[in-house]
């Protein structure tokens, strides 16, 4: 299991993504934090800022390459900053949860294997 974040800068792609990912059963829920400031410097080292917002989900690790694609067809020109941190410990009661969700994707997977 991974906690998979997503960076965004545009606000009006937020809705899309979080149905795409809800509506493929990558996770079952999706968390969206507040809009934030980021740095970085920019090709002729300028620091420059923008806002950002982030998106946040449990999903299955080997669903990683699969978000991504579905990710890339909905927004052919646009490239997100996504990665992965590894779920190592959690309480019983949330690693249940992701566990029959877990259960439930592998379910989804089988179907589309097997189609």
């Amino acid at each position: 299991m991974i906690l998979l974040n997503l960076i965004t800068s545009n606000k009006e792609q937020i809705d899309t993504i979080i149905n795409l990912i809800l509506k493929n059963k990558f996770a079952t829920n999706v968390i969206l934090g507040n809009a934030e400031q980021a740095y970085f410097t920019n090709t002729e080292n300028v620091i420059e800022q923008a806002v950002i917002y982030k998106l946040q989900f449990a999903t299955k690790s080997l669903l990683f390459s699969e978000i991504e694609a579905s990710l890339a067809k909905e927004f052919p020109n646009k490239e997100f900053y996504i990665y992965a941190t590894p779920i190592v410990q959690t309480t019983t009661r949330f690693f249940d949860r992701i566990k029959n969700s877990v259960k439930a994707l592998n379910m989804l997977n089988k179907k589309r294997i097997d189609n």
